[in-house]
């Protein structure tokens, strides 16, 4: 993309900045090829702390509303520039429909001044790139913190018709309730909450998507991961049999204490069931502890059932360390 100057560009009074949010929905397939590429984006955010001090490429003055723009502004972002080589521009129509505010500024450009539009375009397009980034920051920090949580609504509110068609709008509605939140929404916000809700989906199928298309699916490789997290924080670890397991995969033991380990490798949270299923294993193997591991999360009648057995509840990550605290 060529670089243009935007120094002499005449000042634009009376316009209010997006401040990172989609003024519309994106389509499906922008929000999938968003999803898959989520992670990429948010490490390009904190690798470029600089770009989000000034990320569209103006600085405002007084009297309010009135702004001024930087020259070469789109080659001297590096947030720009890494957006840029993501693959973006095939889903550009999409993406601007969304963010629609930047090119109707640069249509300001054209309109008002002698400007170019094929230079307004870009500018526009460079600043639409930085405020998708910025967008997908504030899904990843929702996504993140409440992952468990987010699985379980879209798990218990998502419907299909008989032949397989998926209602989203019931998940949205929930999901939606966790964005309002996380963000401490203001009525005056640009964006809908239900925007942030349409991309927590598309994560939640990207990571269902991911864990589906395992070629084992029979769950040995999370079981054999579980045992080799265990093994590495010095637990000594032995499987019990494929077949009559009595409700464990795994039996742990460290400094004289013995674990019962259901390993459930699913696509969403575990309920009631796998937690008695743990109660049962404990007792049949008479260890001190019965332990569920799950990356997909836990319902909330789950949690509820395992506080009160005392059934320990983690992911695959933090499996050790929560065995720890019952030590």
């Amino acid at each position: 993309m060529v670089a243009h100057s935007l120094s002499d560009y005449e000042t634009l009074q009376n316009f209010q900045f997006l401040g990172a949010e989609a003024g519309a929905a994106l389509e499906k397939p922008t929000q999938d090829f968003i999803a898959e590429r989520a992670d990429e984006m948010l490490a390009l955010v904190l690798d470029n702390p600089k770009s989000i001090e000034s990320p569209y490429g103006y600085k405002t003055h007084t009297p309010a509303g009135k702004v001024k723009f930087k020259a070469e502004w789109q080659t001297a972002n590096p947030l720009f520039e890494g957006m840029s080589k993501l693959g973006f521009e095939k889903h550009r129509k999409s993406i601007e429909s969304a963010f629609f505010g930047w090119p109707n500024i640069a249509s300001e450009f054209v309109r008002k001044s002698q400007v170019d539009k094929d230079a307004a375009a870009d500018w526009a397009w460079a600043n639409v790139l930085s405020e998708l980034a910025l967008f997908v920051t504030h899904i990843m920090n929702i996504y993140r913190s409440e992952q468990s949580l987010l699985t379980n609504l879209y798990a218990t509110n998502i419907r299909e018709d008989a032949l397989g068609r998926k209602n989203y709008q019931p998940a949205i509605e929930a999901i939606s309730k966790v964005v309002k939140k996380n963000l401490g929404w203001k009525g005056d916000c640009g964006d809908s909450p239900e925007h942030r809700a349409t991309m927590l989906i598309a994560l939640i199928e990207r990571d269902r998507k991911a864990r589906s298309s395992r070629s084992n699916r029979d769950g040995i490789e999370y079981e054999r991961s579980c045992e080799r997290a265990l093994r590495a924080e010095g637990y000594s670890v032995e499987t019990t049999p494929a077949s009559g397991d009595f409700g464990a995969d795994l039996i742990a033991e460290k400094d004289g204490l013995r674990f019962a380990i259901q390993c459930k490798d699913l696509n969403k949270p575990v309920g009631v069931k796998g937690i008695q299923e743990a109660v049962s294993a404990k007792r049949h193997y008479l260890t001190d502890f019965a332990c569920v591991a799950c990356d997909a999360g836990f319902t909330d009648a789950a949690i509820e059932l395992a506080t009160s057995n005392k059934v320990v509840v983690s992911n695959l990550k933090s499996l050790s360390a929560q065995l720890e605290l019952a030590l």
